[in-house]
C-alpha cells in the first residue's frame, strides 16, 4: 500500500495494536482530531520509511486545510504536533477578537478560506450568518470561523491549541456537552444533569453524564437518562457513562465543580468477580479482559462494556485480547452482548462466525424485507449498526461486507464483479424482491448497480437509498462535459434510477431529486 488515511482514533488504534502493519506504507495521513505525539514518535522511529503527515481540516473548508509532514523534532511527549501550513489555493487567518492578526507565538482563533470552502449549511441561514463571515482581507470574500484556537509559530507553521467554546471532538464528531445537557434535563425524571467529556485514559475521550433524580431519594434515574438517551440521541452523542448522585458539586459562588465530579469507572467496576468451578474460570477470563481494554481495576460478569467507557474501537481491542487468550469473539458479539454474562450465554465457542464475513447479520429478526447495506471504502458494515435502533423493528438489516478483510481472500477485480458477488450474498438471505438497498459513500455505487441488475433479471427493487454518484463507465454512459456540470449528472443518475426504478421514483421531479441532493453532497 501507497498512501493510507486514517482518522487520529483509528491511527492510534493501529499504532497501540501493532504498528509493524503500516510498514508497507510509504505516505501515512492522519488527523480530525489531536495526534498522540507519543504515537507518532512510535511510528517514526520503527517504521523511519514513512512520511507521516498531520492533516488538519474541518468539513466546512473541504476535508484539508492544513498539512505538516510530522518529524522527529516534532513529537515531544506533551506538546502537541503541530498542522503545519495551508494546502493550496487555500487561506489560513489567526485572529484576536476584532479580526485582526496576532503576531507569532500569540494565541487566536483559526479562520480559513479559499476554492474549498462551503457556501454554508443547509437550511440553516443563522448558522451560516454566524460561521461563514466577511473576510477584511479579501475584497468581497468569505471565510469560515472554525473556532479552533492557534498560533503561528516563528517558521511559519500553525499549532492547534484546542476550542475557543465548548465543543470538542470525539472519535472524529463534534460534540457540544451543553446541547446534550439540555436534552437530557427535559426528561422529567431528572433533577439536574451535567455532560462532560472526560479523559481518564489517555487519547480516550468520552461524554459522561451526571444526573441528581427530580425525586429527592429516588433510585434509577442513572437508567432512566441511559434509555432516554438512546432513544433522542445519534449514537455518538448519547454518554458512554451515567453516574447517579444525591447532589451536584459546586464551588463557592454555586457554580458546578467539575474537578469534584466522580470517576464513572469507580462507579462502572464495582460488579462481583465470581468463580463458580469452570464456568467461573471462563467468567474470570473475560473479566480480566474487559478490565484490561477499559483500565479499570475490576470488571463484574453484569458490567456493561460500552455503559463502563468501551467503544467500536474498543471493542476491536477487545476482540484482540479475547483471541490471544485462545476464545473467538466477533464485533457483532459484543454489540448484541456487551456484558460478560450475557457474552458467554450467547456464544458457542466452538463456532462463532466471523465478523469479517461477507454478510453480517446486524438485525436478522422481523417479518418485513430485509435492508441490506452495502459498505462504504473502507469494507466493513459496522457503520450501520446504529440503524438497527431507529428502523422499525420488523426489518431485518444486514451489512454486506467486501471480501478480502481477512487478508487472506483475494481482492474482487471490478465493480461488476463485486456486485455479482454481493447479488449472491443477497439472494442467499431473500432469494427474491422486493429487494431493499442502502449505500452510504462507496457503498452507493454497488447500491446502485444491483439494483439495475436486479430489474434488468424481472426482480423488484421495493428501495434504493444512496448518497453517492456511480463512477464506472462500465454502469452506462456519463454525460459530457458540459452538460450542466455536477447537475447534469445527478439528472443522468436520476433518469436512470427512474428507468429501472420508476416504481419507486416516478413521483419526483428532477428539481426535487437535486434539492435532496444538494443536502448531502459533500458526505
Amino acid at each position: 500500500m501507497t498512501v493510507l488515511w486514517l482518522t487520529a482514533g483509528l491511527f492510534h488504534e493501529v499504532v497501540d495494536a501493532d504498528v509493524s502493519v503500516l510498514g508497507g506504507v510509504r505516505l501515512l495521513l492522519a488527523g480530525g482530531d489531536v495526534l498522540s505525539s507519543v504515537r507518532c514518535r512510535r511510528v517514526l522511529e520503527v517504521l523511519p520509511s514513512v512520511r507521516l503527515l498531520n492533516r488538519y481540516g474541518p468539513t466546512e473548508n473541504t476535508t484539508f486545510t492544513a498539512v505538516h509532514e510530522v518529524g522527529l523534532g516534532d513529537v515531544v511527549e506533551g506538546v502537541g504536533v503541530p498542522i503545519g501550513r495551508p494546502v493550496s489555493d487555500t487561506r489560513v487567518y489567526v485572529l484576536d477578537g476584532w479580526l485582526r492578526p496576532v503576531v507569532p507565538g500569540v494565541v487566536g482563533e483559526l479562520y480559513a478560506s479559499g476554492a474549498g470552502l462551503a457556501w454554508g449549511y443547509v437550511g440553516r441561514a443563522g448558522l451560516t450568518g454566524e460561521r461563514f463571515v466577511a473576510c477584511p482581507f479579501e475584497a468581497g470574500g468569505r471565510m469560515y470561523r472554525t473556532g479552533d484556537l492557534a498560533r503561528w509559530t516563528s517558521d511559519g507553521r500553525l499549532e492547534y491549541l484546542g476550542r475557543a467554546d465548548e465543543q470538542v471532538k470525539i472519535r472524529g464528531f463534534r460534540v457540544e456537552p451543553g446541547e446534550v445537557e439540555g436534552v437530557l434535563a427535559g426528561h422529567p425524571e431528572v433533577g439536574r444533569v451535567a455532560v462532560v467529556v472526560r479523559e481518564d485514559v489517555p487519547g480516550e475521550k468520552r461524554l459522561v453524564a451526571y444526573a441528581v433524580p427530580a425525586d429527592p431519594g429516588a433510585e434509577g434515574v442513572g437508567e432512566v437518562v441511559r434509555r432516554y438517551a438512546s432513544e433522542v440521541l445519534p449514537g455518538y452523542l448519547v454518554p458512554s457513562a451515567v453516574v447517579e448522585l444525591e447532589a451536584l458539586p459546586l464551588t463557592a459562588n454555586g457554580k458546578l465543580d467539575r474537578a469534584a465530579l466522580p470517576d464513572p469507572r469507580a462507579e462502572a467496576g464495582t460488579g462481583e468477580r465470581v468463580s463458580r468451578g469452570s464456568a467461573g474460570a471462563l467468567e474470570e477470563l473475560f473479566c480480566e479482559a474487559f478490565a484490561e481494554v477499559l483500565n479499570l481495576p475490576a470488571v463484574g460478569v453484569d458490567d456493561d462494556f460500552f455503559v463502563m467507557g468501551g467503544h467500536s474501537l474498543l471493542a476491536t481491542r477487545l476482540v484482540e485480547r479475547l483471541r490471544v487468550r485462545g476464545v473467538t469473539v466477533s464485533l457483532r458479539n459484543i454489540v448484541a452482548a456487551p456484558t460478560v454474562s450475557k457474552l458467554i450465554n450467547t456464544l458457542n465457542l466452538s463456532s462463532v462466525q466471523d465478523s469479517l464475513g461477507p454478510v453480517l447479520p446486524i438485525r436478522d429478526r422481523g417479518d418485513l424485507p430485509p435492508i441490506f447495506c452495502f459498505h462504504p471504502g473502507g469494507g466493513l458494515s459496522w457503520c450501520y449498526t446504529p440503524l438497527a435502533r431507529y428502523a422499525p423493528k420488523e426489518y431485518p438489516i444486514y451489512g454486506i461486507q467486501a471480501r478480502g478483510l481477512d487478508g487472506e481472500s483475494q481482492l474482487p477485480g471490478s465493480l461488476m464483479e463485486m456486485t455479482q458477488e454481493y447479488i449472491e450474498h443477497i439472494r442467499s438471505v431473500q432469494p427474491t424482491g422486493p429487494y431493499y438497498l442502502l449505500g452510504f459513500s462507496f457503498g452507493g455505487a454497488p447500491a446502485h448497480e444491483i439494483a439495475v441488475r436486479l430489474s434488468e433479471a424481472g426482480e423488484q427493487v421495493g428501495l434504493i437509498i444512496m448518497d453517492s454518484y456511480p463512477p464506472d463507465p462500465e454502469m452506462g454512459a456519463l454525460p459530457e462535459d458540459g452538460d450542466d456540470g455536477e447537475d447534469g449528472l445527478v439528472r443522468f443518475v436520476a433518469d436512470r434510477m427512474r428507468g429501472e426504478l420508476g416504481h419507486v421514483l416516478g413521483g419526483f421531479s428532477d428539481d426535487e431529486l437535486l434539492a435532496s441532493h444538494g443536502s448531502s453532497r459533500t458526505m
